[in-house]
């Protein structure tokens, strides 16, 4: 005949629930140092800048979970870096698009940005002076 153990001799089974942990969105120091600016006239001397990133010009989105893996989109307003480009060369430009954007992606460690041959370009263009459309095509 079978008999069952008392409740006290029955071995302990240790079971730990592990909830996911939704990582906290990147800080400012864990974003890409700069972005590349270009000007589309191709010219000489408007040559595409690799130019430090800019106080205020980054918008750090909400951590959203793709698939299998936590991303967190990224948004640049690209006027300052026109301002900028525009310094260094002595002439007005202005930026074709008001923002770009790319995502980071959590590793499991850390947040990961796109390599800097991947960021999106800063495109800007030259501007005319006497023309009210300010692009330079």
């Amino acid at each position: 005949e079978w008999k069952a153990p008392e409740m006290t001799q029955l071995p302990e089974i240790q079971v730990k629930c592990e909830k996911e942990v939704v990582p906290a969105a990147p800080k400012a120091n864990e974003l890409p140092m700069g972005y590349m600016v270009k000007c589309t006239k191709r010219s000489f001397f408007h040559k595409a800048r690799f130019m430090d990133q800019l106080p205020k010009t980054v918008t750090i989105g909400k951590v959203e979970k793709k698939g299998n893996n936590y991303v967190c989109k990224i948004s640049v307003s690209t006027k300052s870096y026109a301002k900028a480009y525009s310094k260094e060369f002595g002439k007005v430009h202005a930026a074709i698009k008001p923002k770009i954007t790319y995502q980071m992606t959590w590793d499991g460690k850390q947040w990961k940005a796109p390599t800097y041959s991947n960021l999106p370009t800063i495109e800007v263009a030259c501007a005319r002076s006497f023309h009210f459309f300010p692009f330079g095509w």
